[in-house]
């Protein structure tokens, strides 16, 4: 018996099964269908499944060579709700692990596929691998399959396993993948479970605040003799305010939502995020988070796609969109675009002042010695041990923010309620 070579490691050939080869373009063609089948045994017992045929010709003679009659059967769809579902940020890290450790030992990509199908829970997760098996039972590789669900999985993703393929590297590619997903969902976890508390904060101060201004301050100003023009400044301030939101509370809820939403909006276009962008890079201790995150993005991906074997344009593409950054994001568009007409990464990158000087100076030495994936992995090495810190200081400071200024509008409310009753008190 030969070996199997990666490719059929990859595709999971079995015996002698023929399987389409790969068009110039990269992508398989894509004349099979997927047949399901009704047949009877040479002892008359009924028999259903699923086959990948070319035609019901193709399927007959299939069937016969396994000694079944073919009775019936019925093309069907391939991936069905898989092509428009979109898998969650946890079922992918799963996928990937999964996969990354299945083909790191040896298994073929479609028995691995089966068994992570049989054990998969959500009805999401079976419908995505059960569209992959499809398409890779039909003659195609793991990133064609990939790129029939969009939505489940992004074009970084997609683009590195692309990479993996060509290179052979792929359980070292789904890896590193897998790695990545984890620590961007541990950095989530981390800002969720810090601002919850803070969160709850801001609710009940807004809702002690909301019951101040509305019950209790127009009751308590009800027991001066005098009129509203005796009252002090402040009380006749909030008082305004309680009418204006007993009055109007419906044409204000209107406003609100229609700001937020010409807000979000105008947000989305390129411009005035990017505008947004630049101004909060300038705040202190905000910017540089802020840049800490878009340059550990940008590295990180970036890293994992040279590795992989990407060519250097389209690393640079697919890092600059995920640094999520509108303002770096222009930046690294316009240090791509350098490359392009032939300069060194490090010279394009040079030319941008908002760069930091740690990326400019290990892609430097990465590219002078003529190893930047090595380079890159100790920059994002640096970057994953510092953000967490950063992001945890920075995130420490918000409960006390809200506790001072929370605090600080309860009291001035509690002091216009209080302030005629002080004032009578002062008179009698």
């Amino acid at each position: 018996m030969s070996e199997l070579s990666p490719l059929d490691l990859l595709q999971g050939r079995r015996g002698q099964e023929p399987v389409p080869a790969a068009l110039p373009s990269g992508k398989t063609e894509r004349s099979t269908r997927i047949f399901e089948y009704s047949a009877r045994r040479s002892d008359g017992q009924l028999v259903q499944g699923r086959e990948v045929a070319r035609d019901e010709l193709e399927l007959d003679r299939r069937l016969e060579r396994e000694g079944l009659l073919l009775t019936g059967c019925r093309s069907v769809q391939r991936g069905g709700r898989a092509r428009t579902a979109e898998l969650s940020r946890q079922e992918l890290f799963a996928f990937t692990a999964q996969l990354g450790t299945i083909l790191s030992a040896g298994i073929p990509i479609v028995q691995g596929l089966r068994e992570m199908h049989r054990r998969a829970r959500g009805r999401v997760a079976k419908a995505s691998i059960q569209a992959i098996l499809e398409d890779l039972e039909a003659g195609e590789p793991l990133s064609s399959a990939l790129e029939q669900q969009p939505r489940s999985f992004p074009p970084i993703f997609r683009a590195s396993i692309r990479a993996g393929e060509q290179s052979t590297k792929l359980p070292e590619v789904l890896k590193a993948q897998a790695g990545h997903l984890a620590w961007v969902r541990e950095i989530r976890a981390m800002a969720t479970q810090a601002l919850v508390y803070p969160a709850i904060l801001s609710l009940a101060i807004g809702g002690l605040v909301a019951i101040l201004v509305t019950f209790l301050v127009p009751r308590l100003t009800k027991l001066y003799p005098g009129g509203a023009e005796d009252l002090p400044e402040q009380t006749r301030l909030v008082m305004a305010v309680a009418d204006a939101i007993r009055a109007h509370w419906v044409l204000g809820s209107l406003l609100a939502a229609g700001l937020l939403l010409t807000a979000v909006i105008t947000l989305r276009r390129p411009g005035p995020a990017q505008a947004l962008a630049r101004m909060a890079s300038g705040i202190p201790r905000v910017g540089p988070l802020l840049r800490q995150l878009a340059m550990s993005r940008f590295a990180k991906t970036a890293a994992l796609l040279h590795d992989a074997g990407v060519e250097m344009v389209s690393t640079l593409r697919l890092a600059t969109e995920a640094c999520g950054n509108p303002y770096y994001r222009a930046a690294f568009e316009r240090a791509t675009q350098r490359v392009q007409r032939g300069s060194t990464l490090a010279e394009a990158l040079e030319q941008e002042t908002c760069m930091d000087p740690f990326l400019l100076q290990l892609v430097g030495i990465g590219e002078a010695s003529g190893d930047l994936s090595t380079t890159l992995g100790h920059l994002v090495e640096s970057y994953e041990a510092e953000i967490p810190r950063t992001v945890k200081w920075a995130l420490s400071l918000v409960e006390p923010a809200i506790l001072v200024f929370g605090g600080g509008l309860v009291l001035y409310v509690l002091l216009a309620a209080l302030l005629p009753i002080v004032t009578l008190y002062e008179k009698l």
